[in-house]
């Protein structure tokens, strides 16, 4: 609950920054959509998942010259690294040195066997894109983590973002970013860092 508060913290001081701000940015002015693509690593010693790739459309919808609401769903594989517990049982032996009588015990443990697999999951989210500076812009992203393979679990998702928009001319772009991706379960802090091609969205 503490991470919610102050991701919402940070995001209001920077609409109000933004807020200040007179000039009109000139790529929130029309609708944009961005394939991209990202590289995943985790950044908990909980987490189970060693690291992942993605790929992404986004489209984005602009609200005012500063602010728009951007859409994002796609596809991330990710290497898992864990261990597949075993239960086992097993005949001892015992001696009774007062009776002098031996006798037989029954012994429980549990054995841990290392798994490697991989997982499969759709991000889906939607959520605010402000522009601070020109190119400069910070997201706040919110959805549902789909698993698609039996490694992965469904879960909500929440995904900050800063990236960097470089303008390439006949209203195209190229996104830069990273992000902080959880569902505030223990050991779900994962690290994404990606870019992205605009194409301006036929009106």
């Amino acid at each position: 609950m503490s991470n919610l508060r102050a991701l919402t913290g940070f995001f209001s001081a920077c609409l109000i920054t933004v807020s200040t701000l007179s000039t009109a940015y000139g790529q929130v002015n029309d609708k944009l959509l961005y394939l991209g693509i990202h590289a995943i690593n985790d950044v908990w010693r909980h987490s189970s998942i060693n690291y992942g790739i993605g790929m992404s459309g986004r489209f984005q919808y602009p609200l005012t010259p500063k602010i728009a609401i951007t859409a994002r769903a796609g596809l991330e594989v990710y290497r898992i690294t864990g261990s597949y517990i075993v239960p086992t049982t097993s005949l001892g032996y015992g001696y009774n040195p007062i009776s002098g009588y031996g006798f037989n015990t029954i012994q429980n443990s549990f054995y841990a066997y290392p798994v490697n697999a991989t997982g499969y999951n759709i991000p889906v989210m939607l959520g605010p894109r402000v522009y601070v500076t020109r190119q400069l812009h910070i997201d706040l992203n919110a959805g549902a983590d789909i698993a698609v393979s039996r490694t992965m679990l469904t879960a909500v998702r929440v995904e900050p973002e800063i990236g960097y928009t470089i303008p390439l001319g006949n209203g195209k772009m190229l996104d830069i970013n990273t992000s902080y991706l959880t569902n505030f379960i223990q050991g779900s802090g994962l690290f994404s860092v990606g870019t992205a091609y605009g194409l301006p969205f036929p009106r």
